[in-house]
């Protein structure tokens, strides 16, 4: 696995330079998102006049249509990436880009919500909640990526995806009744399960 946390890690930060994979595009300017069951508002609008903590969201929820498709991946895996002949990316080494990306998410959406105590509309922890139910997604990334893994690292890594898709829905309640200092503290707790995870994997042998 040593071997592996290296190429997941450097494949990460070169964008795997050994399987040229192009960007996927960008939605439109007119690309819609409901952000809640009947709201009026989409990410089409708000990127120019909503608060930033809808814009932050909106944009967490965009990527996460991108990075998931809709979890099309889990109910039909063969058809989530191309095979590595054809210009595709390993499924772990996406797997482990996913993670990083909510990584940056969760710290994103975390920071802006801090800044905005006691100033939060009812729409924005409505909008919370469907954020929240899209990052317990990315616990089934880190299962997969340590799943092959020596036994002490699997253990490990498939507690913490655990705990912290657990977390995630503990989350609603605080969330749902507007908790702001309850959901400060679990954002906090399950940023630290993000670094955990990821400090599990950066085993970098010395002699590199």
């Amino acid at each position: 696995m040593r071997g592996l946390s290296v190429g997941l890690i450097l494949a990460t930060i070169v964008g795997a330079a050994a399987f040229v994979v192009p960007p996927p595009s960008l939605p439109s300017r007119d690309f819609r998102i409901r952000l809640s069951a009947g709201g009026n508002e989409d990410c089409g609008t708000s990127l120019e006049r909503r608060s930033a903590l809808h814009n932050s969201l909106c944009q967490a929820m965009t990527l996460s249509m991108f990075m998931f498709g809709g979890a099309t991946w889990i109910s039909a895996p063969s058809q989530a990436m191309a095979a590595v002949g054809e210009g595709g990316l390993p499924a772990i080494t996406e797997a482990f880009q996913r993670v990083i990306r909510g990584q940056r998410e969760w710290n994103k959406v975390g920071k802006t919500i801090a800044d905005r105590e006691g100033k939060l509309a009812d729409e924005e922890w409505v909008n919370t909640q469907i954020f929240l139910r899209n990052s317990y997604m990315v616990g089934e990334d880190m299962r997969r990526i340590v799943r092959d893994a020596e036994e002490s690292k699997r253990e490990k890594g498939t507690a913490i995806a655990k705990d912290f898709q657990r977390l995630t829905m503990d989350m609603d309640k605080p969330t749902k009744s507007k908790d702001f200092q309850g959901f400060i503290e679990a954002q906090k707790k399950g940023a630290s399960y993000f670094q955990d995870f990821i400090d599990l994997l950066s085993d970098v042998p010395d002699e590199l």
